[in-house]
């Protein structure tokens, strides 16, 4: 019979899929370094240690622990988790909380967060430790106070919330000299993918903002169906996009700014309109003159660079 802290520890990395904890033992039997791991599965640093340890505690992943010993988990995830000097004076600066949420989202570990708040010198309320973020990272705090703070809002708030947030990517996008296009996955409240156009760099006619998102939104939800997911995306998806956007089953997208040359949810043809098994509910022009701006200044820079 297992004692009530073995339960605790299995309980809490149910988020680990049988394919996930497969792929971590492959990764660690093969030397990959604990933080690559989590990059390549899209959890912390602390998450892979803790599961490293589970896996010995309960018989898993013993070929994986060959290079990572269960002492060296363990101590690492103490480390990382200890609870002692932490305060919740995050919970009054929301701003600071919607920052962080959104560079968990992108992968970002809690080290680099306060590495990135450094070079960009920006200035919160709240100043953090990273032992501090670590434990508000493992015990949820940052997205249930997103969450509970946008139930207090419209709809019409949290769209343009997220399309804020899917602005953040289009700018990334314009970064690399993509067009900037940028889209975030919403699922429960809580961000799950994020994206922007890569077609230029990746040399890949697919590698749309929305196609990358819904892709990452599968990877993180561990099937190809996306049911309770919103698509948030700064402009109207084109033909290809919308149909996977059928095909995954999403059942709401909201954009920004119209395509009036290749849009395929009203602009030039509108599948969500046609006799298909899904129809997902469509929200156009949330924020769209600041979308178009961005994408008419982008694009007047191409042009007087010819």
């Amino acid at each position: 019979m297992q004692n009530k802290k073995e339960k605790s520890v299995r309980k809490k990395f149910s988020i680990f899929t049988k394919e996930k904890r497969e792929k971590l033992e492959v990764l660690c039997s093969k030397g990959v370094p604990v933080k690559d791991i989590a990059a390549e599965l899209g959890y912390t640093e602390v998450s892979i240690y803790r599961e490293l340890k589970r896996g010995t505690s309960t018989g898993g992943n013993k070929t994986g622990m060959t290079k990572y010993s269960a002492k060296r988990a363990e101590e690492n995830a103490r480390k990382h988790s200890s609870t002692k000097g932490a305060s919740l004076k995050i919970k009054d600066d929301y701003e600071f909380a919607c920052f962080l949420d959104r560079m968990i989202t992108k992968g970002y570990t809690p080290t680099e967060i306060i590495k990135y708040i450094e070079q960009k010198n920006l200035v919160f309320k709240t100043q953090i430790s990273r032992a501090t973020l670590y434990n508000y990272v493992e015990q949820g705090i940052i997205t249930s106070m997103v969450k509970k703070n946008n139930e207090n809002k419209t709809q019409n708030e949290i769209d343009e919330y997220y399309i804020r947030l899917a602005m953040d990517e289009a700018r990334r996008a314009e970064e690399i000299d993509e067009v900037p296009v940028g889209a975030v996955a919403v699922c429960d409240g809580r961000v799950i993918a994020t994206a922007y156009n890569t077609r230029e760099s990746d040399k890949c006619a697919t590698h749309h903002a929305e196609l990358l998102a819904i892709e990452r939104a599968c990877r993180a939800l561990g099937g190809w169906r996306l049911p309770g997911v919103t698509l948030y995306v700064t402009m109207e998806p084109c033909a290809m996009c919308a149909g996977a956007i059928v095909n995954a089953r999403i059942p709401r997208v909201v954009y920004g700014v119209p395509d009036l040359r290749f849009g395929a949810f009203g602009s030039l043809i509108n599948l969500a309109e046609l006799p298909l098994n899904h129809k997902p509910e469509i929200k156009g022009g949330v924020l769209a003159e600041e979308n178009r701006s961005v994408l008419s200044a982008y694009f007047k820079r191409k042009r007087e660079k010819r």
